[in-house]
């Protein structure tokens, strides 16, 4: 077999993702990714369905609580890690099984994520300080006024990710000037 494969099992927490993926990954000779934001940490045991001891044992799986919730990990950094893990995988195995429910990381591995550059921390303490003194509707403003793509496609209720489409498009602004000096 000449070809690399991604069998990807999804759906809500409890529904049997984990037998069919065991199943699958045996009769394949695979190994199993999970695809659960909250499986990943090791603190998290209440509510996450995690695969029981006796499932972990029976096929080799990857990304459950491996992780602390006291280090930051985004889902960027899930996309990397999985797809570095995906080719070493793919060294030995021509099928891979995705397995789990959330559509957030299961999109980062299918898609990919745009780079977003590190933006000054000041830049965030602005905007932020900006919502407290003022609320959403000025930064909702000044974000059509500098991005009106971002501004159709993103929920703009949604405080977090309008601050950080101002982070960006602030990051260009300053880029731009720095280029034009040069």
């Amino acid at each position: 077999m000449d070809s690399k494969f991604l069998i990807i099992i999804a759906g809500p927490t409890a529904v049997g993702k984990t037998t069919i993926a065991i199943q699958l990954a045996k009769y394949f000779n695979t190994e199993i990714i999970s695809a659960d934001s909250r499986q990943i940490f090791n603190e998290l045991n209440i509510g996450v369905a995690r695969p029981s001891e006796e499932e972990l044992k029976e096929v080799k799986h990857h990304f459950i609580a491996n992780k602390s919730i006291h280090d930051y990990f985004s889902a960027g950094e899930y996309e990397r890690e999985v797809i570095a893990l995906m080719d070493e995988l793919y060294k030995t195995k021509d099928i891979v099984i995705l397995c789990g429910g959330t559509g957030f990381y299961i999109n980062a591995i299918l898609n990919g994520f745009d780079e977003i550059p590190q933006i000054d921390e000041q830049i965030r303490a602005d905007l932020n300080q900006l919502y407290l003194d003022a609320g959403i509707e000025p930064l909702q403003e000044k974000l059509k006024e500098l991005d009106e793509i971002t501004f159709n496609e993103i929920d703009l209720q949604n405080t977090q990710r309008v601050i950080r489409a101002l982070e960006v498009c602030r990051y260009r602004t300053e880029v731009f000037i720095l280029q034009k000096k040069k």
